[in-house]
């Protein structure tokens, strides 16, 4: 059995938004880029070759295109959100271009515990697509071994630190998946992150 551990920095998001639909800011747009920022050639390698595929790899080596838009609402100490995002690669690198990606998120969260815990529980279904991967594809196999589908729950918590810092994580849990040909998929993945509200 092969195996390969990696601590580093990942793909960065430059994200921007339009919230100005409607006087409360509930419904917007999302627009932004992924740099080329995380190593596409992680991990340990056998026979001279990365053990991770390509499209596991901490980065791809490609700037991508991120366009996307969300509808949110409140109802007494409940609220909820639909959230969808489209990745598509604008360029290639050494031969690899990812296939494009669709992210969509439908979730609630409870605030009535907010103003004595400072916490706000959450929970999601989020669904990903994503289609075959060009030129190089993965590791051993090339890209017919490329592209997927799943469905996670996602229980979370934001916390917040003060009037101007969040702090969000989560777990997302697979209920559903598919896996083109033979690749490597994760038994579950975290989220955690922080946002600074002006």
């Amino acid at each position: 059995m092969l195996t390969s551990n990696v601590t580093v920095l990942s793909d960065i998001r430059v994200m921007g938004m339009y919230t100005g639909f409607e006087p409360d800011l509930s419904t917007g747009v999302m627009f932004g880029l992924k740099l080329p920022t995380g190593s596409f050639t992680a991990g340990n390698s056998d026979l001279g070759k990365p053990i991770m595929d390509r499209d596991t790899q901490p980065g791809t080596g490609t700037t991508d295109l991120l366009l996307g838009g969300y509808k949110m609402g409140n109802e007494n100490d409940w609220g909820w959100f639909v959230q969808g995002i489209w990745r598509h690669a604008l360029d290639s690198r050494e031969g690899y271009k990812p296939g494009d990606s669709v992210n969509l998120a439908v979730g609630a969260h409870y605030d009535g515990i907010e103003a004595s815990t400072h916490l706000v529980p959450t929970l999601q279904f989020n669904a990903q697509w994503r289609g075959h991967d060009q030129g190089g594809g993965d590791a051993q196999y090339g890209n017919r071994d490329s592209g997927d589908s799943n469905l996670y729950i996602t229980p979370g918590v934001q916390v917040n630190l003060n009037s101007h810092w969040l702090l969000n994580a989560s777990v997302y849990l697979p209920v559903y998946r598919h896996a083109n040909g033979y690749q490597q998929v994760a038994h579950w993945m975290g989220n955690v992150g922080v946002t600074y509200q002006f």
